[in-house]
C-alpha cells in the first residue's frame, strides 16, 4: 500500500521498464533501487524524497534504457550513509530541466560511452562528469550553462543547441577533453576561456565561438573543421595528420597556428584564413592554406602553402622556411610589410605589394608584379621568370640562375650589394617596362628592352 507504506525495503527494487507508453515515475515513494528501462520516457511527477541512504549499497538509479527525464525536478540521494550509484546506460538518456544540476548525493556516477545527458533547462550549473554524451540546450528564452571549474572528459559528443529556446551560452572554467565531436549550434555561443581544450574528433561550428585566451588541439587524424558559424580562435594547435577546414568555413586565429608531431592542416580552397594576432607565429609542418589575410603581426620558420591570395595590412615576416603560392590566377597584395625568406611561385601569380626577399625566389609557374617593389636582401637567389616592377637589391647579392630572367618594369635600384651574373649563364634582364625607364649601369649577361618607350642608358 504506496500509500501509507511508501518506503521501499533496503534491497528492494523498482523499475519502469515500458517500451510501449510513456510512464510517470511515483513520487510517493523512497525508493532503495531505482532502474528506468524499456525505449519510451519515464518522467518524474514531482522531486523524489531522497534515495535510501542507510547503507553505502543503497539508494541507486540505473537508467538502463529509454530516457528518464526529471522535467524541473529532483532525483537526490539521501545522506546518511555516503554511497550509492547513479548510472546511465550505453543508448540511454537523462534529461534534466529547470534550473537544477545532476542529482545529487551519489558517490558513483558512470555515464557509459554512448549515454547521453541533457541540460535542456533554463540557467543551469554542469556537472564535472565523465560524459559519454552532454547536450545542452534551452527549454525558454536566452539561457547559461554554467560550466565545470575542474577539467572534465566527453568520451563522446559535446553538443549545444537552442531547443525551444533563443539562444544557449557557456564559458569554459576549466580544460574540456572531447574525445568526440563539438557540435556548436545556431544560437549558441562556446567561449573557450583561458584553458587548452582537446578535441579528437570533428569541430562543427553554426553558432559562435570565442578563443579569448584559450588553444584549441586538435587530436584526432582525418577530422574536420567545419560550418559556417563565427570561428574567433586564439591558438590552433594540429597534432595529427590529414586534419581539415571546409572550404566554407572562415578561420580567425588571434593566437598561434601550430602543427607538431604528425600534425598536418589543410584549410580547403574557398575560405579564408586570417591571422589577426600581435606578436604571433605560423609554426610546423604540413601547412596548407587557402586565402591567408594577414591582419596581425606575424612570424613563421616553416614552409607552408597558400593555395589562394595574400593579403597583408599587418605583416608577416618569415626567417626561414619556404612560402609557396600554388594557386591559379592569385595576388599578393596589401599595404602592410611582407618578408619572405624564400618565394615559391608554382601558380599563376600577381603581385600590387611590396615584398621582400632574403634567400630565393623560385618562379616555376608565372610572377607577375603590376606595382610594388621586391627587394632582394641577404644572399639571394633567382629561378625562373619573374617579371616584377620595382626591384631593389640591398643586401650582400643577388644571383641570376642559369636562364633565370629578371623582367623589370619600373625602376631597378642597387642600394648595397651586386647583381651576379656571371656566375651561372646564360640569364637575363628584361626592361620590359611600357613607360620610360633608366638602365644602370652594370654588367648583364643577356639584357634586353623591350615594350617599347625610352631606354635611356644610366652611364
Amino acid at each position: 500500500n504506496y500509500a501509507t507504506n511508501p518506503t521501499i525495503n533496503a534491497g528492494s527494487t523498482i523499475e519502469y521498464a515500458s517500451s510501449l507508453i510513456a510512464q510517470t515515475v511515483s513520487s510517493s515513494l523512497t525508493y532503495a533501487r531505482l532502474i528506468i528501462s524499456g525505449s519510451t520516457v519515464k518522467s518524474l511527477a514531482a522531486n523524489l524524497p531522497a534515495l535510501l541512504s542507510s547503507s553505502s549499497t543503497t539508494g541507486n538509479i540505473f537508467v538502463n534504457g529509454g530516457t528518464f527525464d526529471l522535467l524541473t525536478f529532483t532525483a537526490n540521494r539521501g545522506t546518511t550513509v555516503a554511497g550509492g550509484q547513479f548510472t546511465v546506460a550505453n543508448t540511454a538518456t537523462l534529461s534534466i530541466g529547470g534550473a537544477n544540476s545532476f542529482p545529487a548525493n551519489y558517490a558513483t556516477k558512470v555515464l557509459q560511452l554512448s549515454s547521453t545527458v541533457q541540460y535542456y533547462g533554463t540557467n543551469q550549473t554542469v556537472s564535472a562528469e565523465t560524459y559519454g554524451n552532454i547536450i545542452l540546450s534551452s527549454s525558454s528564452g536566452a539561457v547559461t550553462k554554467t560550466m565545470p571549474g575542474t577539467a572534465f572528459t566527453v568520451e563522446g559528443d559535446l553538443t549545444s543547441t537552442i531547443g525551444t529556446g533563443t539562444s544557449v551560452s557557456y564559458t569554459a572554467a576549466s580544460a574540456i577533453t572531447i574525445n568526440g565531436n563539438i557540435n556548436i549550434g545556431t544560437g549558441t555561443t562556446f567561449n573557450a576561456s583561458s584553458f587548452t581544450h582537446n578535441i579528437a574528433g570533428n569541430w562543427i561550428n553554426n553558432g559562435t565561438f570565442t578563443g579569448a585566451t584559450s588553444t584549441i588541439t586538435m587530436t584526432g587524424a582525418n577530422s574536420s573543421i567545419s560550418g559556417t558559424g563565427t570561428h574567433n580562435f586564439n591558438n590552433l594547435t594540429i597534432t595529427a595528420s590529414t586534419i581539415t577546414a571546409a572550404a566554407n568555413s572562415n578561420l580567425t586565429i588571434a593566437g598561434n597556428l601550430l602543427t607538431t608531431g604528425p600534425g598536418q592542416f589543410t584549410h580547403v580552397a574557398g575560405g579564408t584564413t586570417t591571422m589577426s594576432g600581435a606578436a604571433k607565429t605560423i609554426s610546423g609542418t604540413g601547412i596548407i592554406l587557402p586565402d591567408l589575410a594577414v591582419s596581425g603581426t606575424i612570424t613563421t620558420t616553416s614552409s607552408l602553402t597558400v593555395a589562394g591570395n595574400l593579403s597583408v595590412t599587418g605583416s608577416i615576416t618569415a626567417s626561414a622556411g619556404t612560402v609557396t603560392m600554388s594557386g591559379s590566377s592569385k595576388t599578393i597584395s596589401g599595404a602592410g610589410t611582407i618578408g619572405f625568406y624564400a618565394l615559391a611561385a608554382s601558380g599563376t601569380l600577381s603581385a600590387t605589394a611590396s615584398f621582400s626577399i632574403s634567400n630565393s625566389l623560385d618562379v616555376s609557374g608565372s610572377l607577375t608584379a603590376t606595382a610594388g617593389t621586391a627587394t632582394f636582401t641577404g644572399s639571394s637567389n633567382l629561378n625562373g621568370t619573374a617579371n616584377l616592377y620595382n626591384v631593389t637589391i640591398n643586401g650582400t647579392m643577388l644571383s641570376l640562375s642559369t636562364n633565370a630572367v629578371l623582367g623589370i618594369a619600373n625602376v631597378f635600384t642597387i642600394t648595397a650589394g651586386t647583381l651576379n651574373v656571371t656566375s651561372n649563364i646564360p640569364n637575363t634582364v628584361n626592361f620590359n617596362g611600357t613607360g620610360a625607364q633608366s638602365i644602370n649601369a652594370i654588367t648583364y649577361h643577356h639584357l634586353i628592352l623591350s615594350n617599347g618607350n625610352t631606354k635611356t642608358a644610366a652611364g
